[in-house]
């Protein structure tokens, strides 16, 4: 199973030092690109704990298609949980066609 993460569930894992354990529930973590920056401006233990993950390839970051979605949920939400909803929508619209 693959899975789509924003920033703050990242952050809560590695805080209590869990994020390793998403080996265990997932075959690959995927974040939008925006979840990476928002990580990556803290520079702390959980920004390292998931750059590793990145770097053997657990953790992918991916750009999202639909930045018209992003924008207009940008309105009401961070960037990180817009571009993890339109990332959502990206990679799983087609398992929900025709249901």
């Amino acid at each position: 199973m693959i899975a789509v993460s924003d920033t703050s569930p990242l952050m809560a894992l590695s805080k209590i030092g869990y994020v390793v354990y998403l080996h265990e529930l997932f075959e690959r973590v995927c974040i939008p690109e925006g979840v990476k920056l928002e990580m990556s401006k803290k520079d702390d233990e959980a920004w390292h704990a998931t750059k590793e993950l990145i770097e053997q390839g657990f953790v992918e970051v991916k750009t999202v298609k639909n930045i018209s979605l992003v924008q207009v949920l940008n309105q009401e939400l961070g960037i990180g949980e817009s571009e993890a909803i339109a990332l959502t929508k990206d990679l799983f619209s087609k398992a929900f066609e025709g249901l």
